[in-house]
């Protein structure tokens, strides 16, 4: 990884016996970086007191001391040698010379750096998560409950969100239209996600991630909320209408950005997303049928079925607005025939969703697979008549 001989001529080199301390955690001058030639050693807190803690050990060809070096501070902790120890100390005056004659090892620190950052940043992430169970989300989702934003019936939750950049998500700088506030915000790479399966009414399960929970960017400045595929094409010049409507709300809610998004964001944002439609576009049913029919599932997620239906029921709403008034033909129009046929089905109204899903079934110019799909629920929803009849039919006869 480094060249031994090299660094051996470094006039810093030196030995170190066993139980000597290479880095004392009370000085108050700024420490060097070391780099463990041969040996081991130990870093620990409240070195030789009642609440001493080892932090890490060392073996040859780590390094320590580095935020030390490149903070200009003390360190905070003392390194002890666990054995017979030979190190090369790194200052101000030979950094230079070190960076130069070791590029292996400055790759080797860089790389290391940016994994504790990494590191800090999840186990920050998880700590947040433990706590919010711990004490029962209620300081995490107290504005929720409170806020004029949501229906009366929305109550707290927790979604165990996996908010780390890598695998499945990567971290976007956005610049908002409404506001020119600069955030950060997590994307799904699309990409990369797996699928695992599809329920009956079409949904996607992915491995790993919920795509939805990242699906409305929000401004944590403005408020300002749209679907991800059109938040940059909000215009300016609806920011007034929109500012007039959340200054409305009491309180104005709290959005988080980025990895620090969380459960209220999610929901607060697609509630933000709604109202932003309905002051920009006269025609915005389209637009906000496809949030609440997010929110429905979402909501079934976690468990409130109540919540799903009220969802449900605004989704059903916009759609046959849609429906009714909006030119849909081909495919899209066997898509929309299908969701609204669905969205009956899931608020127990059989003869509609037959009706639509009939539709569906019907149309020429549409999907293979979604006629398919409109078939199996048609079958299920004949079964399902069937036996309410019969039901209906012993009940009267035992009666």
């Amino acid at each position: 990884m480094f060249d031994t001989t090299t660094l051996l001529k470094f006039s810093t080199v030196k030995q170190y016996p066993k139980g000597t301390v290479i880095v004392s955690g009370s000085d108050s001058s700024p420490a060097d970086m070391f780099i463990l030639l041969q040996g081991s050693a130990g870093a620990y807190k409240n070195y030789k007191e009642s609440m001493e803690v080892l932090l890490d050990t060392f073996e040859a060809g780590s390094f320590f001391g580095q935020m030390s070096l490149f903070l200009n501070r003390p360190s905070d902790a003392t390194v002890v040698a666990l054995a017979d120890c030979i190190a090369v100390s790194i200052n101000s005056r030979n950094i230079y010379e070190f960076f130069s004659s070791q590029p292996a090892m400055t790759f080797k620190l860089i790389e290391d750096l940016c994994k504790r950052l990494d590191k800090v940043s999840n186990d920050y992430i998880d700590l947040h998560y433990k706590y919010v169970s711990a004490v029962g989300i209620e300081d995490e989702q107290k504005a929720s409950v409170q806020s004029s934003l949501f229906p009366e019936e929305h109550s707290s939750y927790l979604i165990p969100l996996k908010n780390k950049v890598g695998e499945y998500l990567f971290e976007d700088d956005i610049t908002c239209p409404m506001c020119g506030h600069k955030f950060k915000n997590l994307t799904v790479f699309t990409s990369r996600l797996r699928t695992e399966g599809s329920d009956k009414d079409m949904r996607i399960r992915f491995k790993g991630i919920e795509p939805m929970h990242y699906e409305v960017i929000s401004c944590p400045s403005c408020c300002y909320s749209a679907l991800n595929n059109s938040f940059s094409a909000g215009e300016a010049q609806f920011a007034s209408s929109i500012a007039k409507k959340i200054s409305a709300l009491d309180p104005r809610p709290e959005l988080k950005s980025g990895i620090y998004r969380d459960t209220f964001t999610i929901f607060a944002g697609y509630y933000l997303a709604i109202l932003c439609a309905q002051a920009m576009q006269n025609e915005y049913h389209l637009n906000t049928a496809k949030l609440w029919m997010r929110l429905g599932r979402i909501y079934s997620d976690c468990g409130d079925e109540n919540m799903s239906r009220y969802a449900n029921q605004k989704a059903l709403s916009d759609y046959k607005y849609a429906y009714e008034r909006f030119d849909v033909t081909g495919a899209p129009l066997q898509q929309l025939c299908f969701i609204i046929g669905d969205l009956y089905n899931k608020l127990d109204n059989i003869e509609e969703a037959r009706t639509f899903f009939f539709y569906a079934k019907m149309n020429k110019d549409g999907s293979a697979v979604v006629k398919r799909r409109a078939e199996v629920y048609l079958d299920d929803l004949r079964e399902e008549l069937k036996k309410r009849r019969d039901d209906e039919k012993k009940n009267k006869e035992n009666a």
